[in-house]
C-alpha cells in the first residue's frame, strides 16, 4: 500500500493515514464491547485477519460489519519510511466507549511527506 502511495505522490506531497492500534485486535471484540463484566484475556495473535479466523471456524463475522484486518506497527510505520516517506507528525486517540481505552489509545494517525 505505501509503495503505491509513494509512487503516485509528488515530491512534497502529504499522506495522512489513520488505523487502529494493533493491540486492540488481540482481544475478543464481543467481550470488549458487549460483555463488560467478563474478564479480558489475550485471544488473537497479530496480525489479525478475521476472514482467516472465520474460515478456521474460530469466529463468526456479522455481515453488517464485514471483515477486519490489522497490521503490526512495524508494517504501518516502517512501510511508510521504507517507501520514500518521512513521518512529520503522529497522533493517538482514545475511544472511551469501551474498557480497553483505560489501558491505552485505540487509534493512531500519521502524517508523512514524500521525499
Amino acid at each position: 500500500m505505501y509503495k503505491e502511495a509513494s509512487r503516485v505522490l509528488k515530491k512534497g506531497g502529504l499522506l495522512m493515514v489513520g488505523f487502529m492500534n494493533p493491540w486492540i485486535y488481540m482481544y475478543n471484540a464481543d467481550i470488549v464491547w458487549d460483555k463488560p463484566d467478563e474478564e479480558l484475556f489475550l485471544k488473537f495473535p497479530l496480525p489479525f485477519n478475521s476472514k482467516e479466523l472465520e474460515e478456521e471456524g474460530k469466529i463468526t463475522i456479522n455481515p453488517e460489519y464485514g471483515y477486519e484486518f490489522s497490521h503490526t506497527l512495524e508494517t504501518q510505520i516502517r512501510g511508510q519510511l521504507k517507501n520514500g516517506l518521512a513521518m512529520i507528525d503522529f497522533y493517538e486517540s482514545c475511544d472511551k466507549r469501551h474498557r480497553l481505552s483505560r489501558y491505552g489509545n485505540d487509534y493512531i494517525a500519521t502524517l508523512s511527506i514524500k521525499l
